[in-house]
C-alpha cells in the first residue's frame, strides 16, 4: 500500500477522534467528588448512555475503534498485531475451561481476530490446525503442557510468549517503519515488565527463558541474567538501551515504571497526530482508544474506592 491510499481512512479517523475524551475531560473526571458524579460527566459527554453499565461502555471503546479500522483500512489485516493479544487471552481461557471442565464464557473478550467459536472447536477437538499458524503451534504446546503436567502456569507462560511472538511476526512483516517500531515497542515493554516482576519474586531462570523473546532493542538473555540479580540490575541493563527513561522511572518505583510502559505507547503514536497519510494515524487511534479505556477504568475504580483526586491522577495513564 502507498501512504496516499490511506487518505480517506485517515480523514474518517480524524472525525471519530472527536468522540474520544480530551485531556481536559479526563481532568474533569478526576475532579468529580464521587463515582456517580463521574458517571454523570461521562453521560454528558456522550460516552455513556443513561442506564448503561460502565464496564459495557468501556469494552465498546476499543471494540468500536477496531470495527472502524476494519471498515476503512485499505488492508483489513494490517492492524491485527494490536488486537492479537485478545485472541491469546481467549485461547488461554478456553484451554483452562475445557481441560478443567469449568465455565469460561464470561471471561472471553472482544474484539478479536479469530472467532472464539473457532478457538473453542480447536481446543475441544484438538484440531489446532484450525487456528492461524502464528497461534496453532503455541496452542498445541500449551495444551500438551497442561494435560501432561497439570501446570497451568507453564501453559499460561507459553501462551503469553506466543502472543508476543505473534505481535512481532505480524508487525515486523509490514513495510511501514511506524508499524514495525510500534510492534517492537509493545513487545519490548512487555519483556521489561516480565523481567521486573520476575526479579521482584525471584522467579527461576528456566521460567524466564520460556517467557521472554528477543527484540531488536532488548536481549532476552541479558534481561534474564539481570533479573537473576534483582530489580536494580534489570534497571541497570535497561539504562544502557534505548529505554533509559524506563530505567529512570524504575529507580523511583515499580509503579512509576509500569506507568511509563503504558504511556510510552501513547507518546510514540503522538508523532502521527498531524499526518494525513499512511497507516500510522489508524494505529494511533486504536492505541489512544485502549489508553482511554484503561484511564477511565482507573478513575472509576478510584472514585469507587474513595481515593483522593491527587491519588487518582498519580495512577492514570496518558491518553494524548
Amino acid at each position: 500500500m502507498r501512504d496516499i491510499d490511506y487518505a480517506t481512512a485517515v480523514a474518517r479517523v480524524r472525525v471519530n477522534e472527536n468522540s474520544l475524551l480530551s485531556t481536559s475531560d479526563i481532568d474533569r473526571l478526576c475532579g468529580t467528588k464521587s463515582e456517580q458524579e463521574a458517571i454523570a460527566v461521562l453521560q454528558e459527554k456522550g460516552f455513556l448512555s443513561a442506564g448503561e453499565n460502565v464496564e459495557t461502555a468501556l469494552e465498546s471503546v476499543v471494540s468500536k475503534a477496531f470495527s472502524l479500522i476494519k471498515e476503512i483500512a485499505p488492508d483489513k489485516n494490517e492492524f491485527d498485531f494490536l488486537l492479537i493479544k485478545n485472541d491469546f487471552h481467549n485461547l488461554k481461557t478456553v484451554l483452562k475451561g475445557v481441560i478443567t471442565d469449568t465455565d469460561y464464557e464470561e471471561y472471553l473478550i472482544k474484539p478479536s481476530v479469530v472467532d472464539t467459536e473457532i478457538i473453542k472447536t480447536a481446543v475441544k477437538e484438538q484440531k489446532f490446525s484450525l487456528l492461524p499458524k502464528y497461534m496453532s503451534d503455541t496452542a498445541q504446546t500449551a495444551y500438551d503442557y497442561f494435560v501432561t503436567t497439570s501446570d497451568g502456569q507453564l501453559s499460561d507462560i507459553c501462551i503469553d510468549k506466543g502472543s508476543l511472538l505473534a505481535v512481532l511476526a505480524l508487525s515486523q512483516n509490514n513495510q511501514n517503519a511506524f508499524i514495525r517500531d510500534l510492534g517492537e515497542l509493545i513487545v519490548a515493554s512487555a519483556n521489561m515488565r516480565i523481567a521486573v516482576r520476575a526479579a521482584k519474586i525471584k522467579q527461576s531462570d528456566n521460567i524466564l527463558k520460556q517467557a521472554l523473546c528477543d527484540t531488536k532493542s532488548l536481549s532476552a538473555k541479558k534481561l534474564i541474567e539481570a533479573a537473576a540479580e534483582g530489580v536494580q540490575a534489570v534497571g541497570e541493563y535497561i539504562s544502557n538501551t534505548k529505554f533509559s527513561l524506563a530505567a529512570a522511572e524504575l529507580s523511583k518505583s515499580v509503579g512509576d515504571f509500569e506507568k511509563w510502559c503504558d504511556n510510552a505507547l501513547v507518546d510514540f503514536v503522538e508523532s502521527s497526530r498531524y499526518s494525513s497519510f499512511g497507516p500510522a494515524p489508524l494505529a494511533a487511534y486504536v492505541v489512544r482508544a485502549e489508553a482511554l479505556q484503561k484511564t477511565i477504568r482507573i478513575i472509576i475504580s478510584g472514585k469507587r474506592a474513595g481515593l483522593a483526586e491527587n491519588e487518582i491522577k498519580q495512577r492514570i495513564r496518558a491518553v494524548y
